[in-house]
């Protein structure tokens, strides 16, 4: 197959922990051929879509994990696969991008499907759950949030389309300055975020019967929206993100379990593609 990413620039990812890397080795080790272009070499022209980027072998040597080929536009219809990897933030940019490959259907398989990851936001698309996730509020007005603060005491405020922990707040019971910190505050790396884009760290850890009812709860909806692979973000006993954007773990389940999950996605695609 013909497989193209669209993801930040390839070479300044960590082939030992990025997703994206993981699932492009197995597509060679399958015999695929892979493309990669940057989001702001993607283009919309006469409907067609068509991208600017480089076709490329993975090598895996120390000082050099990707060899790239010379710049070549092509146009996406003529690939199988089309993975949408860029990481957010989930702004204008990215919407735009999702809309451009919408036009590549049904002909290409386009991961995760688009049209889904534009409507069905992280931080939104938990509500349709209010079973599995804490108290939320989600708002622009200031007086809301004192009043939900006043409720519950101790809070997050967390921005609606940031991302890796950026802007993301923990509220105390003595915490009197809520007007200030949400408005103006530039936070600074805290213990409250775990994570791994600010220093957290992964450790292995079983599922407990409770993160398997959340996962059989919504995976249904998941799946019926053609997302393929999914993160999502429990604290405690609750559900608090739903990340169809750009989700990662696959190193991570491959070094603690020896769970090759890179394999398992693409024997979905396969699937899905013959069907």
């Amino acid at each position: 197959m013909k497989v193209a990413f669209q993801m930040d620039p390839i070479k300044k990812v960590d082939p030992k922990a990025d997703s994206t890397f993981r699932i492009a080795e197995e597509a060679q080790l399958r015999g695929h051929s892979l493309f990669y272009y940057e989001p702001n070499k993607l283009t919309s022209e006469n409907g067609k879509a068509i991208a600017s980027g480089h076709f490329f072998k993975i090598i895996g040597k120390e000082n050099e994990s990707v060899q790239l080929g010379p710049e070549e536009v092509v146009e996406l219809s003529e690939f199988d696969v089309v993975w949408l990897r860029q990481d957010p933030p989930f702004d204008m940019h990215y919407i735009t991008t999702t809309f451009i490959l919408d036009a590549l259907k049904p002909q290409t398989l386009v991961v995760n499907d688009p049209f889904w990851v534009r409507n069905l936001p992280e931080k939104l698309l938990v509500l349709n759950f209010p079973e599995l996730i804490p108290p939320t509020s989600i708002t622009r007005n200031i007086d809301v949030l004192k009043a939900f603060k006043e409720k519950y005491g101790d809070i997050i405020v967390k921005p609606l389309y940031g991302n890796g922990g950026t802007g993301v707040l923990r509220l105390n019971l003595d915490d009197q300055n809520l007007e200030s910190i949400v408005i103006n505050r530039v936070p600074i790396s805290g213990e409250i975020r775990s994570n791994m884009h600010v220093g957290g760290t992964a450790t292995k850890i079983g599922l407990s019967e409770r993160d398997l009812e959340i996962c059989n709860k919504i995976g249904p909806t998941l799946k019926e929206k053609g997302q393929i692979f999914v993160g999502i973000d429990v604290i405690g006993e609750f559900l608090t993100e739903i990340n169809v954007t750009s989700p990662t773990g696959l190193h991570e389940l491959e070094r603690f379990d020896g769970i090759n999950a890179a394999s398992i996605i693409w024997n979905v695609i396969d699937e899905k593609l013959k069907a």
